[in-house]
């Protein structure tokens, strides 16, 4: 069986228009003008025409809503003189002519508002009335309003938020002034040597968008915290108290590392170093045991030393030069991990760099002797 392909656009059925006029009619006769309003409402979307915005503008005077109503007769008389000088059709005439004279007698019971913005505007500030933010060119004008209570807000990036509930009565004029209360702000600005791929950014633990890396940043006074990271850099922070109106330039250099994120894991210098010693540790033992039966055969007439515990003596010896060289090897990999490894913050870190610790483990053997030198800095 085949299938019936939806069309790309929709296109109301044929009478649909007409079907809510006359529901709208119907409830408008019987009184229930909210009803008859939406009717009319759904009529006019799907098929537009002077006659119906004509009977919106009368349930909107029917309903009280005077400035609403203002506004509908004066574009349905618009829109109705258009169709005129469109097709020729006399039969909008009657209809613009209702809707001047209607307009006409409302005009003095239209409240009008008029709403003064500060021409300074900042970037993303939204007026609203009743919940719906208010075009830009209508501050400043005279617009047509219903009587009774309205909400207003206003609000945007660093200003404190202005909320009014103002009651307009008929035939009221009423000027209001937003007010600007600025939030103290200070302002971060980045500067970027280099901008590898996977390049992330936070202030204060909030994600910054890549778009948004080389804009100026508005928070609040007082500290702040900003990390950048990259895969295969080591992470950048930088930290500082700001003051009102202060502006900071960071300039950001990512260096390069050779691990992953994160360092390597603390425990893994621990364990390894802890190595490194308990090696030293064997080493000096049988140091020191070569060097005590070393003195004691020294200590005898030479015809009465003994070969067997000479031999004892070597291999002690030989062992405990072992045991320096693995504690060396363990030490020297316990400094290339600790290195690697984030034991401060960043800020710190450079100054650390500066007197890192490392162990110098110089053994020596000779026949019959073992000795052992370990200098360090910390």
């Amino acid at each position: 069986m085949g299938s019936l392909a939806a069309p790309s656009v929709w296109a109301a059925p044929p009478g649909a228009a007409l079907r809510k006029f006359e529901e709208g009619s119907k409830a408008f006769a019987s009184g229930h003008y909210d009803q008859a309003l939406k009717a009319f409402q759904a009529s006019m979307e799907l098929e537009p025409s002077p006659n119906t915005r004509f009977k919106i503008a009368k349930c909107y005077v029917a309903l009280g809503k005077t400035g609403s109503a203002y506004v509908a007769f004066k574009r349905a008389a618009q829109e109705a003189q258009d169709r005129v000088n469109a097709t020729g059709e006399k039969r909008f005439l009657p209809t613009r002519d209702a809707a001047l004279i209607e307009a006409a007698s409302l005009e003095s019971k239209v409240p009008k508002l008029t709403l003064v913005v500060p021409t300074d505007v900042p970037e993303g500030f939204v007026l609203s009335l009743d919940g719906s933010p208010m075009p830009q060119s209508l501050w400043g004008l005279a617009i047509e309003t219903d009587p009774g209570t309205h909400q207003l807000v206003a609000e945007g990036p660093r200003l404190q938020r202005f909320t009014q509930t103002l009651l307009l009565h008929q035939g009221e004029f009423r000027r209001i002034d937003i007010p600007f209360v600025r939030v103290a702000t200070a302002t971060l600005r980045f500067a970027f040597s280099s901008k590898p791929a996977g390049l992330a950014v936070s202030i204060d633990k909030q994600p910054v968008s890549p778009e948004q890396f080389d804009r100026p940043h508005f928070v609040d006074v007082g500290p702040h915290r900003v990390v950048v990271s990259a895969p295969g850099y080591r992470s950048f922070v930088w930290s500082r108290s700001l003051k009102d109106n202060e502006s900071a330039s960071i300039p950001v250099t990512l260096e390069a590392s050779l691990v992953v994120a994160g360092g390597v894991p603390k425990v893994a210098v621990f364990v390894i170093g802890g190595a490194a010693l308990a090696a030293l540790a064997v080493g000096v033992g049988f140091g020191v045991k070569a060097k005590s039966a070393a003195d004691e055969q020294l200590a005898l007439d030479p015809l009465r030393r003994s070969a067997t515990v000479q031999d004892m003596v070597r291999t002690d010896a030989i062992l405990a030069n072992v045991m320096f060289g693995v504690s060396g090897a363990l030490a020297v990999t316990t400094g290339v991990l600790a290195a690697m490894t984030r034991w401060r913050t960043p800020a710190k870190e450079a100054a650390q760099a500066q007197r890192a610790p490392g162990w110098h483990i110089t053994p020596a053997a000779g026949p019959g002797y073992a000795s052992i030198q370990l200098t360090g800095t910390y």
